[in-house]
Protein backbone atom coordinates (compact mmCIF):
# COMPACT_ATOMS: atom_id res chain seq x y z
CA UNK A 1 0.00 0.00 0.00
CA UNK A 2 2.80 2.46 0.83
CA UNK A 3 5.45 3.81 -1.51
CA UNK A 4 8.90 2.70 -0.51
CA UNK A 5 12.35 4.22 -0.76
CA UNK A 6 15.36 2.10 0.10
CA UNK A 7 12.94 -0.54 1.37
CA UNK A 8 11.14 1.72 3.85
CA UNK A 9 7.78 3.53 3.66
CA UNK A 10 8.23 7.21 2.81
CA UNK A 11 7.31 9.55 5.67
CA UNK A 12 6.39 13.12 4.70
CA UNK A 13 6.07 16.02 7.12
CA UNK A 14 3.28 18.45 6.15
CA UNK A 15 4.33 22.01 7.02
CA UNK A 16 2.27 25.15 6.61
CA UNK A 17 0.25 27.96 8.13
CA UNK A 18 -1.60 27.35 11.33
CA UNK A 19 -2.13 30.46 13.47
CA UNK A 20 -1.99 33.10 10.71
CA UNK A 21 -5.42 33.52 9.18
CA UNK A 22 -8.29 31.12 9.79
CA UNK A 23 -6.94 28.30 11.99
CA UNK A 24 -9.78 25.91 11.16
CA UNK A 25 -9.25 26.47 7.43
CA UNK A 26 -5.48 26.03 7.81
CA UNK A 27 -6.03 22.71 9.59
CA UNK A 28 -8.44 21.62 6.86
CA UNK A 29 -5.93 22.47 4.13
CA UNK A 30 -3.15 20.57 5.94
CA UNK A 31 -5.35 17.52 6.56
CA UNK A 32 -6.44 17.56 2.91
CA UNK A 33 -2.78 17.60 1.83
CA UNK A 34 -2.05 14.76 4.25
CA UNK A 35 -4.94 12.74 2.81
CA UNK A 36 -3.71 13.40 -0.72
CA UNK A 37 -0.27 12.10 0.27
CA UNK A 38 -1.78 9.06 1.97
CA UNK A 39 -3.79 8.25 -1.15
CA UNK A 40 -0.57 8.50 -3.18
CA UNK A 41 1.10 5.94 -0.93
CA UNK A 42 3.09 8.16 1.44
CA UNK A 43 2.88 8.21 5.25
CA UNK A 44 2.09 11.83 6.12
CA UNK A 45 2.64 13.50 9.47
CA UNK A 46 0.28 16.48 9.89
CA UNK A 47 1.33 18.56 12.92
CA UNK A 48 -1.80 20.69 12.60
CA UNK A 49 -3.65 17.83 14.27
CA UNK A 50 -1.82 18.73 17.48
CA UNK A 51 -4.50 21.42 17.75
CA UNK A 52 -6.78 18.76 19.24
CA UNK A 53 -4.11 17.79 21.78
CA UNK A 54 -3.52 21.45 22.60
CA UNK A 55 -7.18 21.95 23.52
CA UNK A 56 -6.75 19.44 26.36
CA UNK A 57 -3.11 20.08 27.24
CA UNK A 58 -1.83 23.47 26.07
CA UNK A 59 1.85 24.04 25.42
CA UNK A 60 3.82 27.09 24.36
CA UNK A 61 4.67 27.79 20.73
CA UNK A 62 8.33 26.97 21.47
CA UNK A 63 7.39 23.63 23.05
CA UNK A 64 5.29 22.65 20.04
CA UNK A 65 8.07 23.74 17.69
CA UNK A 66 10.63 21.53 19.44
CA UNK A 67 8.15 18.65 19.30
CA UNK A 68 7.57 19.30 15.58
CA UNK A 69 11.29 19.55 14.83
CA UNK A 70 11.72 16.05 16.22
CA UNK A 71 9.10 14.77 13.76
CA UNK A 72 10.73 16.66 10.90
CA UNK A 73 13.95 14.78 11.70
CA UNK A 74 12.11 11.46 11.46
CA UNK A 75 10.66 12.12 8.01
CA UNK A 76 12.11 11.44 4.57
CA UNK A 77 10.75 14.67 3.08
CA UNK A 78 8.89 17.84 3.97
CA UNK A 79 6.14 19.44 1.90
CA UNK A 80 5.42 23.12 2.55
CA UNK A 81 1.93 24.49 2.10
CA UNK A 82 2.01 28.12 0.89
CA UNK A 83 1.25 30.97 3.25
CA UNK A 84 2.60 32.89 6.21
CA UNK A 85 3.97 30.50 8.81
CA UNK A 86 6.89 31.39 11.07
CA UNK A 87 6.85 27.82 12.40
CA UNK A 88 6.73 26.42 8.89
CA UNK A 89 9.73 28.54 7.95
CA UNK A 90 11.66 27.13 10.93
CA UNK A 91 10.65 23.59 9.94
CA UNK A 92 11.79 24.12 6.34
CA UNK A 93 15.16 25.52 7.44
CA UNK A 94 15.59 22.67 9.93
CA UNK A 95 14.83 20.07 7.24
CA UNK A 96 17.36 21.69 4.91
CA UNK A 97 19.97 21.66 7.69
CA UNK A 98 19.37 17.92 8.15
CA UNK A 99 19.55 17.25 4.40
CA UNK A 100 15.86 16.36 4.20
CA UNK A 101 14.40 17.37 0.83
CA UNK A 102 11.78 20.12 0.87
CA UNK A 103 8.99 20.31 -1.69
CA UNK A 104 6.36 22.89 -2.47
CA UNK A 105 4.32 20.83 -4.94
CA UNK A 106 3.06 17.26 -4.61
CA UNK A 107 4.13 16.55 -8.20
CA UNK A 108 7.76 17.39 -7.34
CA UNK A 109 7.61 15.07 -4.33
CA UNK A 110 6.23 12.27 -6.51
CA UNK A 111 8.91 12.81 -9.15
CA UNK A 112 11.67 12.75 -6.53
CA UNK A 113 10.50 9.39 -5.17
CA UNK A 114 9.90 7.68 -8.48
CA UNK A 115 7.09 9.58 -10.15
CA UNK A 116 4.33 7.01 -9.89
CA UNK A 117 2.28 5.28 -7.24
CA UNK A 118 4.30 2.06 -7.29
CA UNK A 119 5.58 0.53 -4.08
CA UNK A 120 9.23 0.33 -5.08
Amino acid sequence: MFKRHEGKPIKVYVSGPFSHGDEAKNVEIAVDRGEELLQLGFIPYVPHLNEVWSKYHPHTWDEWLEFDKFWVSQCDALIRIPGISPGGDVEVNYAITLGIPVFYETEDLLNYFGGDNSNT
